[in-house]
């Protein structure tokens, strides 16, 4: 009799280890696997903005580099809508460093309507109040610089009552595709990545 009890003793610690066990590897799983989408979704969104940096880049090739941006921003936003929880704000800027014309678009994809302001600094014209540009659409406006230098552009916008600015810097004097890309992936957890871009050719 005392034997029969020793095993069925041994023989429910067995089982009540195996279930802790169990219960130990099933907590470390989902905490590996929260901390695998979290990574996940961190590279994603770094990856979705070098996609973006690439658009700009791609578009100084194109005779008319302003047009060709916003078609890419317009078309990778909105096929990235369509399959993600995803906010973005691009703003482009391409100068003429002969010319030293440049021009400035931004294109929306918050998923709400923004009311948009730009200034620039060392331009004829130090601004422009494009007004309300709602969710999936563009604008572009263009400036002359007034002298070689630097020339520091401030997107200005209101968004439900906030009003946020940004800022990006471009040289008069160079051939330049510069951009400004806030990209918010808004699932659980949220992430959010606010880069810029800039770059030169003869």
């Amino acid at each position: 009799m005392k034997g029969q009890m020793f095993l069925i003793a041994a023989l429910l610690l067995v089982i009540g280890l195996v279930l802790i066990k169990g219960f130990i590897t099933t907590s470390q799983v989902t905490d590996e696997q929260a901390r695998l989408d979290q990574s996940l979704d961190e590279k994603k969104i770094q990856n979705i903005e070098r996609e973006y940096e690439e658009m700009i880049a791609l578009s100084t090739l194109s005779t008319t580099p302003n047009v060709t941006a916003v078609q890419y921003l317009s078309n990778f936003s909105s096929w990235l809508r369509d399959i993600e929880d995803i906010k973005i704000l691009s703003l482009a800027v391409f100068m003429n460093g002969s010319t030293q014309q440049f021009s400035v678009s931004v294109v929306n994809y918050l998923d709400d309507k923004i009311n948009v302001t730009i200034n620039v600094t060392n331009s004829t014209v130090t601004g422009a109040a494009i007004g309300t540009l709602n969710d999936k659409t563009n604008s572009t406006t263009s400036f002359s610089a007034a002298m070689n230098g630097s020339i520091n552009i401030t997107l200005t916008y209101l968004l439900q009552g906030t009003n946020v600015q940004e800022q990006i810097a471009v040289d008069s004097t160079k051939n330049t595709g510069a951009g400004f890309f806030d990209i918010q992936l808004t699932g659980d957890p949220a992430f959010r990545i606010k880069r810029t871009y800039n770059r030169t050719w003869p």
